[in-house]
């Protein structure tokens, strides 16, 4: 079968930058996403995770995410 496929964008968002640029030069230069919580509610902060160094907010505010979303 064949198939187009046609790319438009892309992105990425993670623990270790927003953006491919941030993502890129975090991988460069080995540095690891992983740290304390900020962001993330959860009754375990004494545990290391990857998060996105973003406020729900913010993530919305960038996404272009109505405030009123769960």
């Amino acid at each position: 079968m064949d198939t187009t496929i046609y790319v438009t964008g892309s992105g990425i968002i993670s623990a270790i930058g927003v953006g491919k640029a941030q993502t890129l030069d975090a991988l460069l230069a080995k540095r690891s996403g992983i740290g304390p919580l900020c962001h993330l509610e959860t009754c375990h902060k004494e545990l290391p995770a990857g998060e996105v160094k973003l406020s729900d907010r913010e993530m919305r505010t960038m996404l272009g995410l109505a405030d009123d979303m769960p």
